[in-house]
C-alpha cells in the first residue's frame, strides 16, 4: 500500500523533523521552510493528502490544511485539526 503525501511547512527545520518523525509512518512526509515552495509543489502536480503548517495557505479545497501553534517550548506544537483526513 501506497503511503499518502504530508507536506509539513514551517520554516525552523527542527520543527519539520520534529512534526516528520510523528507522522512518517503512515505519511511520505515533505518539509517546506515557506507557504509559497508548498504551493508552488502543488501548482508542479504534487498532491499532498494534508498539509501541516504553521501559516494559513490556500491550497485546494480537496487539500485539508491542519495549522498549528508554537507555545514557548518548540518540543510542545499544539494542533488545530480543521478537517478528518481521508
Amino acid at each position: 500500500m501506497m503511503k499518502k503525501t504530508l507536506f509539513i511547512v514551517d520554516d525552523n527545520n527542527h520543527i519539520c523533523k520534529i512534526i516528520a518523525c510523528q507522522f512518517r509512518r503512515d505519511f511520505n512526509c515533505l518539509c517546506y521552510d515557506d507557504v509559497e515552495s508548498a504551493v508552488a509543489a502543488i501548482n508542479s502536480g504534487l498532491k499532498p493528502s494534508v498539509i501541516i503548517s504553521e501559516t494559513p495557505l490556500q491550497a485546494p479545497e480537496q487539500i485539508p490544511v491542519i495549522v498549528y501553534a508554537k507555545p514557548f517550548d518548540p518540543e510542545d506544537i499544539v494542533f488545530e485539526v480543521n478537517q478528518k483526513v481521508q
